[in-house]
């Protein structure tokens, strides 16, 4: 169910709080792309790896951005239901925007959203812990 939810880029709007639209793109060098809209403007993705019930790496396409990178997800059985780990390989181009980023919205502002979003959209209490690496 969780891998379901993340590699559907149709469903977000129905449970990610900053989406309200998705448009799905032409592929990209034949990998699935989409165009995400609402709070934080609209971003092009493309899906770079999916291994279903795995691992899925999804990279932001849209180069006029001042930032860019990917979000590398990967999923283990645990105990309880599954772990979902989320690692952001980020590049922020401006340097105001690195420094808002750092000291006013905080690095991981938006995967904590993601992750307590997901895990209202599936019924469940998310523990969001961050590992530095």
């Amino acid at each position: 169910a969780v891998y379901a939810s993340i590699a559907s880029p149709r469903d977000f709007p129905s449970w990610r709080s900053k989406v309200t639209s998705v448009e799905m793109l032409p592929p990209e060098r034949g990998l699935a792309s989409y165009r995400e809209h609402g709070g934080d403007g609209s971003i092009a993705y493309v899906i770079d790896e999916a291994v279903p019930g795995h691992r899925l790496v999804t990279r932001i396409a849209d180069r006029s951005l001042p930032f860019g990178g990917t979000w590398t997800y990967e999923l283990t059985p645990s105990a309880n239901g599954t772990t979902l780990r989320i690692t952001e390989n980020g590049e922020v181009y401006n340097v105001i925007f690195r420094v808002m980023s750092r000291y006013v919205f905080g690095h991981e502002a938006s995967i904590d959203t993601y992750l307590r979003d997901l895990g209202r959209h599936l019924g469940q209490d998310v523990a969001i812990a961050a590992v530095e690496e």
